[in-house]
């Protein structure tokens, strides 16, 4: 099909933020200048977390770590989209593949949402998708069409799709040549509200618009193309959702503004031409990256929200965060130039670049500056932040349905842990756990 006739903006990667160092007085030269981070430096924080995770991303419950992949395939889709760290994009990308049965689903079941953003990830990254896990993964997502167009999931623990998992498929599909039917693009359709939004539920009477829903499907839909109408709407519904800072609210469980709603509507916002929009929310997405201001394990991180920036800022806090991890891997969306309709291997870099940050200047040697004739370095006092905050993230009430980017939404009788997901397969796939995490992504 035809692709859609809107234009995308051209935008130059790397995020505008300023990182300026003042003159230190005493000295014998001024510091080197510190790298402006972009997404570049992001994307060295996401391949530091994945090789540190064995390829992988994972989240922890209580005292148990679990294998977060679909968080993985989030993390390498944003490494693709942003043109570097090709050989750690690689390794999580195999790593999936290897452990795709408990993603997929194994035998007979396929999770469609799931199986469509696996196949999104192959596709973006040139993998043959024939044999994933002993199946071909185009025929799997395919198999879950039922005749309404619906890709819902086949398995015996029942259907937990949603609309995101069939913008996955779709933009899976379309992308790896099997053009969805038409079907399952009027499927998608039906599931846009009369304000412009898409829901991310599939049943019951009420049609309750969510940003981050809205934004994957404006990207579904330019893909296969033909829709410019509905994608004018959907995007006029997520500029009413933007702040006049940039910001865009997230969803029903989320609904103040967090970077990685911001950066995947300004994605939608480039792909339907709201160049201000996209200009918009990329700088404020960009605002929220930590610089040299921070402690170096954390740089290149992207901060969920202005609040979770300030606590990290004022604290010194260098401890790594799952909700800084879940916020990066979408929010930087926002700071490329592509999409998970466009992003490519082709031509990335086999790894990222460091945020070079100033360095500590050495002291003058000339005596003449000291009464003393001392050489000695100066005592001045510095302050260090007390780690007196155990961070942004919120212990939340039991959230009975949960939901994540790969379509799986999955009900839980575990206590949620903040906005977001995790679906894990457990005993050969007799447990599943659904837990919400605030800036994870659903």
């Amino acid at each position: 099909m035809a692709q859609t006739t809107f234009p995308r903006a051209p935008f130059v990667r790397g995020a505008a933020l300023a990182v300026t160092a003042g003159a230190i007085l005493g000295m014998n030269a001024m510091p080197a200048a510190a790298d402006t981070p972009t997404d570049a430096h992001v994307a060295g924080f996401l391949a530091t977390q994945l090789t540190a995770g064995g390829d992988h991303l994972s989240t922890t419950y209580g005292t148990d770590v679990y294998a977060d992949h679909g968080l993985t395939v989030d993390a390498a889709l944003a490494l693709t989209a942003t043109g570097v760290a090709g050989d750690q994009s690689t390794a999580a990308t195999a790593w999936v593949v290897a452990n795709s049965a408990d993603y997929v689903g194994a035998g007979t079941d396929v999770y469609a949402g799931s199986a469509g953003k696996l196949l999104t990830l192959l596709t973006a990254r040139g993998v043959d998708a024939s044999n994933v896990g002993g199946r071909d993964l185009v025929a799997a997502v395919q198999s879950t069409e039922g005749a309404d167009g619906h890709y819902a999931d086949v398995s015996p623990w029942g259907d937990y799709s949603n609309a995101i998992g069939q913008g996955f498929a779709l933009i899976g599909l379309q992308r790896a040549g099997a053009n969805p039917s038409t079907a399952a693009v009027d499927f998608l359709l039906q599931q846009q509200c009369a304000d412009g939004g898409f829901r991310l539920e599939l049943t019951g009477d009420a049609c309750v618009s969510d940003p981050d829903v809205t934004s994957i499907a404006v990207q579904a839909l330019a893909v296969v193309g033909g829709h410019d109408d509905a994608i004018a709407e959907a995007a006029a519904y997520l500029k009413g959702k933007q702040a006049a800072d940039g910001s865009v609210n997230g969803g029903t469980s989320t609904d103040t503004p967090n970077s990685n709603s911001t950066g995947l509507a300004a994605a939608a916002f480039r792909i339907a031409g709201l160049d201000a929009e996209a200009t918009a929310a990329r700088a404020w997405v960009a605002g929220l990256v930590y610089d040299c201001s921070f402690p170096a394990a954390v740089r290149g991180g992207i901060a969920y929200d202005q609040a979770a920036f300030d606590a990290r800022l004022a604290s010194g806090d260098d401890a790594v965060a799952d909700q800084d991890v879940r916020a990066t891997t979408q929010a930087v969306l926002g700071l490329t130039d592509t999409d998970y309709t466009t992003a490519t291997a082709a031509g990335e870099s086999a790894t990222a670049p460091v945020l070079e940050c100033a360095t500590e200047p050495e002291p003058t040697d000339d005596p003449s500056d000291d009464p003393t004739g001392s050489t000695d370095e100066p005592t001045g006092s510095t302050e260090t932040p007390t780690d007196d905050t155990t961070g942004p993230i919120e212990n939340t009430p039991l959230i009975p349905t949960v939901v994540q980017t790969d379509g799986i939404a999955r009900t839980s009788p575990l206590p949620a842990v903040g906005a977001g997901v995790l679906a894990v397969l457990a005993a050969g796939g007799a447990l599943l756990l659904g837990v919400r995490r605030r800036g994870a992504h659903r």
